[in-house]
């Protein structure tokens, strides 16, 4: 499949250079070239087809978690010893704050994919298209700027709206 896309990639490439040579041509020496650069009709629409097939292969597959890419992960600080106190630390029983769930991103995942199965099966499009915002905002920090380029390996707080 990647081969046959790179392959009408430089068919694409190919013609537009030949189309713009053409049109230097023409326009720096005020001759049209012959049919050796000019292209017949049914070249120039399988071309565009091409052109726009390539296009919406790459737009249409969805943002999913992939590998991380050497040095492209984060760098990890290095652990700091925390000095323990020395006086004993209360712990309270009882916390009236619910402990937050979180969601370890998996490969091939999306927010989409994950929010999906947070909600359930019977989970609409439109629910899950207004939930899966509520996830990225919570996790701004840890996703960045780009929604759609999730990690594998990154943990992700799910909001209590989302995980009830």
């Amino acid at each position: 499949m990647t081969a046959a896309i790179l392959l009408v990639g430089a068919g694409v490439c190919l013609g537009m250079a030949l189309l713009t040579l053409a049109s230097a041509v023409e326009a720096g020496l005020g001759w049209r070239p012959r049919a050796i650069l000019a292209l017949p009709a049914p070249v120039r629409r399988f071309l565009a087809g091409a052109a726009a097939t390539a296009v919406i292969a790459g737009i249409a597959g969805p943002a999913t978690a992939d590998e991380a890419y050497p040095g492209w992960a984060p760098a990890v600080p290095a652990a700091v010893p925390v000095e323990q106190p020395s006086t004993p630390v209360e712990l309270h029983a009882e916390s009236t704050a619910p402990a937050p769930h979180v969601h370890v991103v998996q490969r091939g995942e999306s927010l989409w994919r994950i929010t999906a199965k947070l909600l359930g099966p019977d989970a609409s499009d439109s629910a899950i298209a207004a939930a899966w915002p509520t996830i990225y905002e919570a996790n701004r920090g840890v996703i960045g700027s780009n929604p759609g380029l999730i990690l594998p390996g990154q943990t992700l707080v799910i909001p209590q709206e989302v995980a009830a």
